[in-house]
Formats: structure tokens, sequence, C-alpha cells
């Protein structure tokens, strides 16, 4: 199993038609290149699907701050294309690169994997409220473990991802106990996780089938406005985090 999210389709459109002054070839030769622009117009049209069942080809956008405690000067690279892509701003030990990619290509060409040191923190745009947690999806890819959380309406909340020794349940204060040699914590806020009459929108323990890198991906808060899981991994691996929308999205691939 898989998940992808879908892209753009580019169509061709193309006009035909012959001149008041010219040679017979001409007036028949122009008409038929336009029935066949037109052919190939609705046939890239009708490309493409709306499922979760493949490699993604979307359009992505990151944009926050990825800050790493390992030594070493972190680079970015700069492409660019006709939509909107992503942008990336890696703080490291020893200096800081920021690179703006701007393409319609899949999100593995335009977001790069980070290795663990780093966290991925973006503050939610004012007037966003408080964001619902609608599904999390979790899957194996070719190359690397996928968790998605989608949401209600078309916002996504602020967020803080990155490696940690431990977590602890919110109200109580309990260790959470998680399986797996690694641990990335998950913060989504301001969200909630539940309905108004307090019924949960997701599961507390989110099923997982067939995962190599994601061992166990479960909730330890949701409680005012803070919706935090806690994914225990087989090892530390490289990740990287982007957001998709139609619906919006929250993207974590581990790499295998």
């Amino acid at each position: 199993m898989t998940l992808s999210e879908p892209g753009p389709h580019r169509s061709v459109a193309g006009n035909g038609g012959a001149a008041e002054h010219g040679q017979m070839t001409r007036k028949l030769l122009l008409p038929a290149l336009g029935l066949a622009l037109v052919a190939v117009s609705t046939l890239a049209a009708g490309c493409g699907g709306d499922d979760d069942t493949s490699e993604p080809t979307a359009t992505a956008s990151s944009t926050g701050s990825a800050t790493s405690s390992a030594s070493g000067t972190s680079t970015a690279s700069t492409a660019t294309g006709t939509a909107t892509g992503a942008t990336v701003t890696a703080t490291g030990a020893t200096g800081t690169a920021t690179g703006t990619a701007t393409a319609t290509a899949t999100p593995d060409e335009l977001i790069p994997f980070e290795l663990p040191g780093f966290s991925f923190e973006k503050d939610a745009p004012g007037g966003t409220g408080v964001v619902s947690v609608k599904e999390i999806r979790a899957a194996r890819n070719a190359t690397f473990d996928r968790i998605v959380f989608e949401f209600e309406g078309d916002k996504i909340p602020g967020y803080k991802i990155g490696y940690v020794a431990d977590v602890e349940a919110c109200g109580s204060g309990e260790r959470v106990s998680v399986i797996g040699e690694a641990k990335v914590a998950i913060v989504l806020m301001p969200a909630q996780a539940h309905t108004d009459a307090g019924e949960p929108t997701v599961p507390v323990q989110v099923p997982l089938e067939g995962m190599t890198v994601v061992r166990e991906l479960r909730s330890y808060c949701d409680f005012e406005a803070d919706v935090s899981y806690v994914a225990g991994l087989s090892g530390a691996r490289p990740y990287r985090v982007f957001e998709l929308q139609s619906p919006a999205r929250l993207v974590i691939d581990f790499g295998q």
C-alpha cells in the first residue's frame, strides 16, 4: 500500500483554420491540425486521479524553519518552473541556507530529507482558528514510510515536528511508552481531534500495515487546542515534512 497526493494536470489547446487565400493543401492541413490538438487536450485533461495509491505527483509547499544541532553548513537549492512549489529554510550550526523551489514536479524532487538532528516548525497563519483533524493515514511507499494528517477546511495549523527522547501525556504528565528505537513528536496547534460533543475524529492509536520504519503512531495529547502524536521508529532516519492543499494535508516521510 502506498500513499500519495494528486497533482495538477496540463492540457494542450489549439486553433485550426484555413486562411482566406492560400493553397488547397494549407486549407486541408490546418483544420486537421486543430482536430489533433483538441484530441490531445481531451486526453491530457482525463489523466490522473485523486487517490493515495501511487508516488506523489502534487505541487508541494513546505514553509518554515528546519533547525539542526549537528555541526556543518546547510545548503539549499533553487529550481524554477511553472507552479508554486516549496520554500525551505535550514539553519545549521555554522550557517544558514535558504532555498526556494518553484516547479511542477513531485515532492520528492522539491523537498529534501533532513537528518534526525533537524526539527520542522511553523506558526499557524493569522486568523487560522482551531483546525480539526479529519483523518490520519499511514502506509509504506517504495523508499519511505508516509504519515498524512488531513484537516477540515483549507487551513493547516501550526506544527512542531522533531526527534525527542520521550513524550509526556498532557494533563497527567505521565511518560508515554512507544514501540521503537527512536521517537518523533508531532505537535499541531491550534488544532483539535474531537467534535464539539467530545467524540474523537481520529483514532488514538493509528493502524499501521506493512510499515518498515514507523512501528507505532499514537496520540498523547488532545487538549486546549493542542493535538500531539508520537511516532515510534525502528531507528533514527532522515525525514521530511511538507504541506499539500485541496484537501489541506500535512505529510511526513521517513526514509527507509
